[in-house]
């Protein structure tokens, strides 16, 4: 222990780019190596209350998109770390200090060996910069899509399976070209739908690897956080702007070769499998072990079925009850690890309204372009407009607050549950953001009140919500 902690404490003081999220890790790591092993932690004993009122338009999203309990109990956990845990930890905080080195800015000669595609050494530059800080929770994907000229998601996941503190193409044998033709063929089966998109898998990735530098890697094997980072990547593989609902109602292909059951979840992992058997030149896993492989292959479709908005209350009922039960010590999540890594994609997938209030405006305004577009394809084919998805109906604030306070912050705060750093880090930037949009909600309504008397009023009132988003254009 005593070896471990000052290997620890010459970290802190040396490394001067460590990430706040990188120094808790540690400081904490250090903190119970030197208590007793049994030393408890602080836990969170959090509550939600849904008393506000919300549109009948906002109720049925709600209902639609992520139906299932209404209610959630009190729980409340207590934090324990285990010699394994701990060791974790230590290994952990030993990557990062190998990967301090290995992420300062590459030599002329060498710096096509850390992106997977050809570019120019000014762009190599400004990619290396806009990689920056990507474990923590903060970070912004959007200069990540401009230095690579839209392929965030090859040059993010090239760093993290191979440099950031990982490594894990070195250690399940990932061969360097496979893994190139597999993350370009994983990017360029994104559509350019407004949201669902390579940036937007990126975001995600980014977001997970964030969660697992701030303590999921206590809780998870070497193998399950490489899938999950994987899972993070292909989550939305082959999405085409329209939800499960409208793909159920126009009977599509999709929905026949899955028979409506989580249809574009479904899509994705199969899309990914299907590719993957058909070239063996972008199977990465064609140098695992079998028994490596099957446990990649069942965390991959049951995370990726797990991002089912539908199944969200459901999946968050049982995930809370499993905090109650287990409490937070690492152990005792080893048989249901695969509960965990879904919760952890799933709420990284929502998450990006608990971002700075920039992006999260940014991603609030792709998401409901792309909702529209669909209402205007339901709107033509004579389906029935999902709720959100009419243009000129939709109340933006009033969905967004929402949509925050009945699905992202309980997912927040359960995780938080679990991890406190999630707590303290993401929690409060996701209130902010609540907060903004509740000032627009209320500045709406005033709009609207002062309206009331002229002429327009009918016009300002339909398309005050609207012009609320279009405020945030770019985002901000």
């Amino acid at each position: 222990n005593e070896n471990a902690v000052q290997m620890l404490q010459e970290l802190l003081k040396s490394a001067t780019t460590l990430t706040s999220e990188d120094r808790v890790a540690i400081i904490y790591t250090i903190q119970v190596l030197q208590t007793d092993p049994d030393g408890a932690g602080v836990p969170f004993a959090l509550q939600t209350e849904y008393e506000d009122e919300m549109g009948d338009e906002v109720n049925d999203w709600l209902l639609q998109d992520f139906s299932g309990l209404s209610s959630r109990s009190e729980k409340k956990s207590r934090s324990h770390m285990s010699m394994k845990s701990l060791t974790r930890g230590v290994i952990f905080a030993l990557r990062i200090q190998k990967s301090l080195a290995s992420n300062r800015p590459a030599k002329l000669e060498t710096y096509q060996n850390h992106i997977p595609f050809d570019c120019a050494e000014e762009e190599a530059t400004e990619i290396f910069k806009a990689l920056e800080g990507i474990s923590n929770w903060g970070w912004d994907v959007r200069p990540l899509v401009t230095a690579t000229k839209g392929r965030p998601l090859q040059a993010l996941g090239w760093h993290i399976l191979k440099k950031d503190g990982s490594n894990f193409a070195e250690q399940f044998s990932l061969d360097n070209a496979t893994l190139k033709r597999w993350l370009e063929l994983v990017e360029t089966s994104y559509t350019q739908t407004r949201y669902h998109n390579s940036a937007h898998a990126a975001d995600v990735l980014q977001s997970v690897f964030s969660i697992i530098c701030m303590e999921a890697h206590r809780y998870l094997s070497e193998i399950e956080q490489m899938a999950l980072v994987m899972a993070a990547m292909v989550h939305d593989m082959g999405h085409d702007g329209m939800s499960n609902v409208f793909h159920k109602n126009a009977l599509t292909q999709r929905a026949l070769d899955h028979n409506d059951q989580s249809i574009q979840e479904n899509f994705h992992a199969a899309s990914l499998f299907t590719r993957m058997a058909a070239d063996d030149s972008v199977n990465i896993f064609k140098h695992l072990r079998k028994q490596h492989f099957t446990q990649i292959r069942q965390i991959l479709i049951h995370c990726l079925l797990h991002t089912d908005m539908s199944k969200h209350f459901v999946n968050l009922k049982e995930f809370k009850g499993m905090i109650e039960v287990k409490g937070q010590a690492p152990d005792e999540w080893v048989d249901d690890s695969d509960t965990l890594m879904a919760a952890i994609l799933h709420t990284a997938d929502i998450g990006a309204q608990a971002k700075t209030k920039p992006v999260a405006k940014y991603w609030a305004q792709c998401c409901m372009e792309e909702f529209w577009e669909q209402g205007d394809k339901e709107k033509e084919l004579g389906l029935p407009i999902s709720p959100q998805c009419n243009r000129d109906s939709a109340n933006v604030p009033s969905a967004q607050a929402g949509f925050i306070k009945f699905i992202v912050q309980p997912s927040f705060e359960t995780l938080g549950d679990l991890f406190p750093t999630v707590q303290a880090t993401c929690v409060p930037m996701l209130k902010s953001t609540l907060a903004y949009w509740h000032q627009k909600e209320a500045e709406d309504r005033e709009k609207a009140g002062l309206s009331a008397t002229s002429p327009e009023s009918n016009t300002n009132n339909n398309n005050s919500s609207t012009k609320s988003l279009h405020g945030t254009s770019g985002g901000g």
